[in-house]
């Protein structure tokens, strides 16, 4: 019998005595994992085991499983990956929810922490190894995110220069000020120096009280979520 996909409309076939059974609602796999996905109770219950350290453990051991006999990083394997993630991120609903978990777990620190950045670290240092990343993927991914393509664009404001008074001196300043330590982090300088970066996000407004030190790490780290960190980082100055 011919029905319409409960979640995209599109017409397919399926059995009669599937479709008496409650099966065959969805023309594809894709259409009935979107659809599960619209269940608030389903989708609680799969943050939470996502979220357990037990299923983190078990993906971070099939992947390792895979990276060491060759079934990822190979190009059969980038290509149907590739098909894959063009076709999950074209779903508007999809990358808000991808946002949504990014944003807390950021809140929760449970990203950039120093267990996190070496995790990555190590997996990066694999995948460049077996040479999943190459030029023309690196090409791809720069342009995909170059511009107002990128989620972090502010305008252009980055392209914009300080106005006068934001001199090395003011920066020494700040720096000496802050025991020449990042005010979240802790960590203090070594033979690179740290960032003197604007509380409020402004190039014209130097004053003292506007201005941090921060290594470079946490420097990044602001210009994500920007409306939480003013009030942090003013905190901070005035202990």
């Amino acid at each position: 019998m011919i029905v319409e996909c409960e979640f995209c409309g599109k017409e397919h076939y399926t059995k009669p005595s599937k479709y008496a059974a409650g099966m065959g609602r969805y023309c594809s796999n894709s259409c009935a994992a979107k659809a599960r996905w619209r269940d608030k109770e389903y989708r609680a219950k799969q943050m939470i085991t996502r979220n357990s350290k037990e299923f983190r453990a078990r993906m971070s051991e099939n992947a390792s499983q895979m990276w060491d006999n060759g079934s990822l990083g190979s190009q059969e394997w980038k290509a149907h990956h590739s098909k894959i993630m063009i076709e999950i991120h074209k779903d508007i609903e999809y990358r808000q929810r991808i946002s949504r978990i990014i944003k807390l777990a950021w809140a929760e620190n449970r990203l950039g922490d120093d267990e996190w950045r070496a995790k990555n670290a190590e997996g990066k240092r694999r995948a460049w190894a077996q040479g999943a990343y190459d030029e023309e993927r690196n090409r791809k991914v720069s342009k995909s995110k170059k511009g107002k393509k990128n989620p972090a664009w502010n305008g252009g404001s980055s392209t914009k220069p300080y106005t006068h008074g934001f001199s090395p001196k003011l920066k020494l300043q700040i720096r000496k000020r802050d025991n020449f330590a990042c005010v979240l982090c802790g960590i203090p300088e070594d033979d690179i120096a740290h960032d003197c970066h604007h509380i409020d996000y402004s190039k014209t407004n130097h004053k003292p009280s506007n201005l941090v030190t921060l290594c470079k790490s946490c420097h990044s780290k602001t210009n994500h979520n920007r409306s939480k960190w003013p009030t942090k980082l003013r905190k901070l100055v005035q202990e």
